[in-house]
């Protein structure tokens, strides 16, 4: 709008317009009040006056007066401006004193400080003897102007009463806008940033409304995402923490198997594992670390060729569960190598946690299959176990190890799908594959 306009440039705040409106509103309904009431006032004041019965009284006193007067100073109408005299100790009349069209006197109202308004009574017409013929007298009383005066007082004090009632009124509306929006505010400050203050108008306080309430979104939106961080950091941790136990667990192992073994060369294989597990740990020491200060880290592309990594892994594997009485069944349909968006060591930790799982929950009695294919631009690996029957109490399992995979896949985009088929227990996992080699 061009107000708003006007406004800005000359530096006024919206406001203004606001309160200056309250104003013209407020003076305009006091000065009808005050026009009404005066009006009334007058018209009562002078219905009661003039139907008063010691009115024609005192103005037949007045004539008698006028007309001693004039008969004791034998004064003729041509010296008729002598009455002025006595007009000085009666100043609380108005005397017209004419012959037909011809006037002899007149009192002046501005001398006496009196207007043609103030004039409430009814005038009396009376006939007076000059020493030369006779006139005709128009008296026009202000005896009781006073109580009229007084009158017109209250009128003004109940026009500025009606004012202030008026203005307070139109105000109270804002006043209360910024009691709900300072209310609102200690809502906020207590912790219901969800609070929402309505917006009406177009001025500053408004403004200031539509401004807390996309500080209070923006801040709840802020807490929201710090609380989902904090569970995010808080879930990684616990999955590094758990995925440390399954290479460490495996390096014991390898350690007992080679203190037992005699052949050299069999001895250097568990080495190379064992290793191999303890970077992997210490990786995974480093991931911990960095999640406890709090460090993002993207992870690298990683090239994984089929013919190296996945094969290690998957000896990795069947070596462990062999070792624990477990027959693993392998079928691999990869042809060529190709990149993933994870880490090396991330790509063991969920083949680690797929082993841990199978070691805890599988039934050894039946073999446990894998098949890892690439299958258009995903890498499948899917594994099928029999479920035993009856789990240990001994058996220790917070579900740690199922979420670490299912974050692993999902931080790459990846699809996890477990699920279970008369009595098989089938983990299902799609890795995306970034680069055909």
């Amino acid at each position: 709008m061009w107000i708003n306009r006007f406004l800005e440039k000359v530096g006024l705040p919206k406001w203004s317009l606001v309160i200056t409106g309250y104003v013209v509103i407020s003076l305009l309904l006091s000065f009808i009040s005050y026009v009404i009431l005066e009006e009334s006032l007058y018209s009562l004041t002078s219905k009661v006056v003039n139907q008063s019965p010691s009115y024609a009284d005192e103005m037949d006193r007045i004539n008698r007066d006028i007309q001693a007067y004039i008969t004791n100073h034998q004064l003729s109408l041509e010296n008729a401006k002598q009455l002025e005299e006595w007009h000085r100790a009666h100043d609380d009349l108005l005397i017209l004193i004419y012959q037909g069209d011809e006037l002899y006197y007149d009192s002046s109202l501005i001398s006496y400080g009196y207007q043609e308004s103030d004039i409430m009574y009814i005038p009396k017409t009376y006939a007076l003897q000059f020493s030369d013929g006779t006139a005709w007298i128009d008296i026009y009383p202000f005896f009781n102007l006073n109580f009229y005066l007084w009158g017109r007082v209250l009128c003004v004090i109940a026009s500025m009463v009606i004012f202030m009632i008026t203005f307070m009124t139109l105000l109270h509306r804002q006043i209360t806008y910024i009691l709900e929006i300072s209310h609102a505010v200690e809502r906020m400050k207590n912790g219901q940033l969800s609070t929402q203050i309505e917006v009406r108008g177009q001025h500053e306080i408004s403004q200031l409304a539509a401004d807390i309430n996309d500080m209070a979104k923006t801040l709840e939106q802020q807490i929201e995402l710090e609380k989902e961080l904090k569970q995010q950091n808080i879930q990684m941790i616990r999955s590094l923490s758990h995925d440390l136990r399954t290479p460490l667990t495996a390096v014991i192992s390898y350690l007992d198997i080679i203190k037992q073994e005699k052949d050299k060369g069999e001895q250097t294989k568990y080495l190379e594992i064992v290793s191999s597990k303890a970077f992997q740990i210490k990786y995974l020491i480093d991931q911990l670390f960095r999640q406890c200060v709090v460090e993002e880290k993207k992870a690298p592309v990683t090239t994984l060729n089929a013919d190296e990594m996945i094969e290690q892994c998957l000896h990795e594997v069947v070596s462990s569960l062999e070792s624990e009485g477990f027959e693993a069944l392998v079928e691999v349909e990869i042809e060529n190598s190709f990149s993933l968006q994870m880490e090396r060591h991330d790509f063991y930790r969920l083949i680690d946690n797929i082993c841990s799982n199978l070691l805890k929950y599988a039934d050894a009695s039946h073999p446990i299959k894998f098949r890892i294919c690439e299958l258009e631009d995903v890498l499948v690996i899917k594994v099928c176990n029999k479920v035993l029957l009856q789990i240990s109490d001994e058996i220790e399992s917070h579900g740690v190890g199922l979420q670490s995979c299912r974050m692993l896949i999902e931080s790459v985009g990846g699809k996890l799908e477990v699920y279970q088929e008369a009595d098989q227990f089938i983990f299902e996992c799609e890795l995306p594959i970034l680069q055909n080699c």
